[in-house]
């Protein structure tokens, strides 16, 4: 008995170990396959653009595997669906991007904490699914693009 009880408990811990390895939480059962998908964005003058979100989303409404990203000071961002796991789905999705930044109003709130407006320093067209004109197309292989964008 304690023979079987000790390799359940050396299965169970291996199995805990390979999902924690793996990123933690297994995928949803009909998520699809994803694939490696880095953003990055650079300004006019070709210089990398830091804390920039970015996001794929879909033209079709029904697909809910929309990812994410924000860029580093490299100005990359490392692709995940729903937030949490690495890769994009295969397909093409528009881009959007913003450069948000704290504009304090001088206002507060009943507890006294200061009211902060957030002003997107990009032109507002990259965070209008219907105007910008960023894409990306996601195949069956790791995407990497660069992307150039301007500030307002």
């Amino acid at each position: 008995m304690l023979k079987k009880r000790v390799f359940f408990v050396a299965v169970l811990v291996a199995l805990v170990s390979m999902v924690a390895a793996c990123g933690g939480k297994p995928r949803q059962q009909d998520m699809p396959k994803l694939y490696s998908c880095t953003v990055k964005i650079v300004d006019q003058n070709d210089h990398p653009v830091p804390k920039v979100i970015v996001a794929v989303v879909s033209d079709d409404p029904t697909f809910k595997w929309g990812a994410s990203g924000s860029t580093n000071e490299s100005g990359i961002a490392v692709m995940q669906t729903l937030g949490e796991y690495n890769g994009v789905a295969t397909g093409s999705y528009k881009i959007l991007v913003r450069l948000l930044e704290p504009n304090p109003t001088g206002k507060f709130d009943e507890e006294g904490i200061e009211i902060v407006d957030m002003n997107n320093l990009l032109k507002s067209e990259y965070s209008d699914p219907k105007k910008t004109p960023l894409s990306i197309e996601v195949g069956t292989t790791a995407t990497n693009v660069a992307l150039q964008v301007e500030k307002k």
